[in-house]
C-alpha cells in the first residue's frame, strides 16, 4: 500500500507542477515569493479533492509534502518576487522577466 500512495503523491504532484508551469513566469516567481500560502493551499485542495479514502488522504500528503519540497528548492536555483523585487537564486531569470 505505501507504493500506492507514494505514486498517487507523486502523480497527483506532477499535475498540479505541470499547471503552475503554464503560468507567466512572473506569476511564478511571485507564488515562490509567497511559498508558505502556495503550499498550504496546494496541501489543502489536494486533500479536499481527495478526501474519502485513506489512500487519497495519504496521496495528497505526499503531494502536498513534495510541493513544499520543491517550492523550497525553486526558491533557491530561481529565485522569486516579493514586493515587487526579484531575489535571484543561482539562476539569475532578471534579463528575462
Amino acid at each position: 500500500m505505501i507504493e500506492v500512495v507514494l505514486v498517487f503523491g507523486l502523480v497527483v504532484f506532477a499535475g498540479m507542477a505541470l499547471i503552475l508551469a503554464k503560468l507567466p513566469r512572473r506569476m511564478s516567481l511571485w507564488l515562490l515569493g509567497h511559498h508558505m500560502w502556495l503550499d498550504i493551499a496546494v496541501t489543502l485542495i489536494t486533500l479536499w479533492i481527495h478526501m474519502g479514502t485513506m489512500t487519497g488522504l495519504m496521496a495528497a500528503a505526499v503531494a502536498g509534502l513534495t510541493c513544499s519540497f520543491v517550492t523550497s528548492s525553486a526558491r533557491t536555483v530561481v529565485g522569486y518576487r516579493r514586493d515587487g523585487k526579484y531575489y535571484p537564486g543561482w539562476i539569475n531569470l532578471k534579463r528575462t522577466t
